[in-house]
C-alpha cells in the first residue's frame, strides 16, 4: 500500500470549525485537494485522515499514477480552490445538524485538462461526506478550465427555482489554454463568461457571454475570466448588488444586480476600464496584461473627496510566472460613477472607458511610480504603479515583476505581494520559480505613498513601498491575524494585526479603534 499524497499546486487547504470538543479544543477538519485526484479530509487536531473522495472523472488517470507511467506533461487532478459554506443558524458557534446547520464545500478541477467540473459536498458531519452535485460544460455552456473560486452570496431571481435562502455561487467562466501561448489572444473560445449557480441544487440560474443566447450579453466579453468574481452587498440587506471581475485582456468589468428581477433583466453592466493592449490597432507585447486575481473592492471615505468604491488589482502572467515580456502594473481604479447605486444599461454604455496612464485621455489613471507622495486630483479615476521600481536600470526597471495574487485593503492601506523571476536563464521552470524574488507592498489607498515608512528622521523614498520576503516559490496573498496587544489593558480597543504571507510574518499593523459588532440574520430559519 502506498501512503504518498499528491501535490496541491494551485490550491490550498480549507478549514471548517464545528464547535468545541469536550476537552475545550476546537472541533475542526481540514480539507485538502490534490493533483492525484483526491480530496482529503483530515482531523485538524490529531492529523488523522477521516476520509478521501475521488470524483469519477479522476478514475482514468489513477492507473497511470499507480503504474508510475512516464509523461512529459504535468497532470492536474483536483486543482481548484475550496470555498466553505458554514451555515450556523443561531450563531452559537456549533454546527448542529438537528437544528438545520450545514457545512458545504465547493471546489473545482482547476487546470485539469480532461474535465472542467465544479463539485458541492455536504460535510455537515465531518466523518460522513455526501456529494450534493457536480456541474460541468454540459450545464455551463462555454466554461473553461475551472480556475475561478466560487463566491457565496444571495441573489433573488424572479421565476427561478432556488433554495429557500437564495444562496448562490458566482463563478468566472474559467481559463482558456490558448492563453498559454505567450501572445495576446484576440478572442478566447471558452471561459469568456460569468455564471450564477444555485448553491444547493447546482442548477444554472444566470449567465453572461457575448451572444444573444446568454441572459446578459456584451460584445466585449471575448476574453477568458479565470479570476474569482468580487461580490458586494452595498445596502447590507444580505443580497448581492454589485460584481467586479477582470479578464485576460486586462479589462475590468462592473455588473449591477437588481434583485427580484427575472434572469433576463437581473444584471446590467459593462467594461469600465481597459488597461491592456485590447484597444491597440497593433497589439503590443509590453501591454499584454492579464488579470488572474479577484479584484480587491473597498469603500473609501477620503477627506475632501466624495466617497467611492476602490477596485485594486494587479496584472501578471500567472500561466507563465517566468515571463518577462509584459510591463505589469498595480492599479487602484476608483468607481466614481454612481458607485452606490444602480446604472441602467444605457448609462453603462455612456460611461467613459478608463485607460492606462500611458494613454492620454480624460479618463486616464495617474502614474504614481516615481513620486513618493503623489497628488491625485479630486474626481480622478485612480492611480497606477509600475512594477519596475526594483528592476534592472539597463531595462528601464522592467524585469518581469508581476502580481500573482489578490491584494488586501485595510485601514486605508493596500497590501499585496509580487513575484520577480530570476535573471538567470533556466531550463527547469520549477527550479526557475524557486530562484525568484518575492516582495510585499504596503501603500496608501489614496495615493500609493508608503504606509510603513522607515524610522523617524530618515527620508521616505519610493523604495519604502515594498520589502523583499525570505520565502522562495511564489508568495501567496497577505492574510491577517488579529491579536490583542499584550502591552495594554485587556479591556482596551487597541490591537495588533499580524500580516502573514503563507508561514512568513511580513508586518504588523496597530489599530486603536477595534470594536465588537454583533448581528443576527432574522431570515435564517
Amino acid at each position: 500500500m502506498r501512503y504518498d499524497m499528491g501535490d496541491p499546486i494551485h490550491t490550498a487547504p480549507a478549514l471548517a470549525i464545528y464547535g468545541k470538543n469536550s476537552d475545550g479544543t476546537m472541533n475542526m477538519a481540514t480539507f485538502v485537494p490534490t493533483n492525484d485526484g483526491y480530496l482529503h479530509a483530515v482531523d485538524a487536531n490529531t492529523g488523522v485522515e477521516l476520509w478521501t473522495f475521488i470524483p469519477q472523472e479522476m478514475f482514468p488517470h489513477l492507473v497511470d499514477l499507480y503504474n508510475d507511467a512516464a509523461t512529459t506533461t504535468k497532470h492536474y487532478g483536483i486543482d481548484g480552490a475550496i470555498t466553505v459554506l458554514s451555515y450556523d443558524i443561531n450563531g452559537d458557534g456549533t454546527i448542529d445538524p438537528v437544528a438545520g446547520d450545514r457545512v458545504i464545500l465547493f471546489f473545482g478541477t482547476g487546470r485539469n485538462a480532461d474535465t472542467s467540473t465544479y463539485y458541492a459536498m455536504d460535510v455537515t458531519n465531518k466523518s460522513t461526506p455526501v456529494l450534493l452535485w457536480s456541474i460541468n460544460g454540459n450545464q455551463l455552456p462555454g466554461v473553461g478550465q475551472t480556475w475561478s473560486q466560487p463566491q457565496i452570496t444571495r441573489v433573488n431571481i424572479s421565476g427561478a427555482t432556488q433554495n429557500t435562502q437564495k444562496l448562490v455561487l458566482v463563478i468566472g467562466g474559467g481559463y482558456d489554454p490558448s492563453e498559454d501561448g505567450y501572445t495576446y489572444v484576440p478572442s478566447d473560445v471558452v471561459g469568456n463568461h460569468v455564471f450564477i449557480v444555485d448553491a444547493l441544487y447546482g442548477t444554472l440560474l444566470w449567465d453572461a457571454g457575448n451572444a444573444a443566447s446568454y441572459n446578459f450579453n456584451n460584445a466585449r466579453m471575448d476574453h477568458a475570466i479565470p479570476a474569482g468574481v468580487a461580490v458586494v452587498d452595498l445596502d447590507g440587506d444580505g443580497y448581492a448588488d454589485r460584481m467586479y471581475v477582470g479578464d485576460m485582456a486586462g479589462q475590468l468589468w462592473r455588473f449591477d444586480i437588481t434583485n427580484g428581477q427575472p434572469a433576463s433583466s437581473l444584471v446590467t453592466g459593462a467594461v469600465i476600464a481597459s488597461l491592456g493592449t485590447k484597444e491597440d490597432a497593433t497589439h503590443v507585447a509590453a501591454r499584454t496584461r492579464r488579470f488572474y486575481n479577484m479584484p480587491d473592492v473597498a469603500t473609501v471615505n477620503q477627506p475632501g473627496v466624495t466617497g467611492y468604491l476602490n477596485i485594486a488589482i494587479g496584472s501578471g502572467y500567472r500561466g507563465h510566472p517566468l515571463d518577462q515580456s509584459a510591463d505589469d502594473r498595480f492599479y487602484s481604479v476608483r468607481d466614481i460613477n454612481t458607485p452606490f447605486g444602480t446604472l441602467t444599461q444605457a448609462q453603462f454604455t455612456a460611461l467613459p472607458l478608463i485607460r492606462d496612464a500611458e494613454i492620454t485621455s480624460t479618463a486616464s489613471l495617474v502614474d504614481v511610480t516615481t513620486s513618493v507622495m503623489p497628488t491625485i486630483p479630486p474626481g480622478s479615476y485612480g492611480w497606477q504603479l509600475d512594477m519596475n521600481l526594483y528592476g534592472l536600470s539597463a531595462n528601464g526597471g522592467w524585469d518581469g515583476e508581476k502580481v500573482l495574487s489578490s491584494s488586501t485593503t485595510f485601514n486605508n492601506s493596500v497590501i499585496f505581494t509580487t513575484y520577480t523571476p530570476s535573471a538567470a536563464v533556466v531550463t527547469d521552470p520549477c527550479a526557475g520559480v524557486g530562484a525568484g524574488t518575492n516582495r510585499v507592498y504596503q501603500v496608501s489607498v489614496f495615493n500609493a505613498s508608503p504606509t510603513q515608512p522607515p524610522n523617524s528622521g530618515v527620508p521616505v523614498t519610493t523604495a519604502d513601498r515594498a520589502k523583499d520576503l525570505a520565502q522562495s516559490g511564489i508568495a501567496p496573498q497577505v492574510t491577517m491575524l488579529f491579536l490583542p496587544d499584550s502591552s495594554v489593558p485587556s479591556n482596551s480597543n487597541k490591537s495588533d494585526i499580524v500580516l502573514m504571507s503563507g508561514a512568513e510574518k511580513v508586518g504588523v499593523l496597530t489599530i486603536n479603534s477595534r470594536l465588537k459588532t454583533y448581528w443576527r440574520d432574522g431570515s435564517a430559519n
